[in-house]
């Protein structure tokens, strides 16, 4: 692998993990203002988009090896 691909995807890791951390923050904020639920579903959305970054990050380690063989 060279340098400017492995580059590349070690910024995609951090593109995946601060995506996912994001659009769980979002819906969890908008799912409390919707319910009037103020802090539930914002630290449920962020427990979720921690938990489903490395998992994303895992899928994308699996695909990059089977595409790789």
């Amino acid at each position: 692998m060279g340098a400017l691909r492995a580059a590349a995807l070690a910024l995609e890791f951090g593109f995946i993990v601060g995506g996912s951390v994001i659009a769980g923050l979002l819906g969890g904020r908008w799912l409390d203002e919707v319910f009037h639920t103020e802090p539930a579903f914002f630290l449920a959305g962020l427990l979720l988009g921690l938990a489903s970054g490395p998992f994303l990050i895992y899928l994308m380690v699996r695909y990059q090896q089977r595409k790789g063989r």
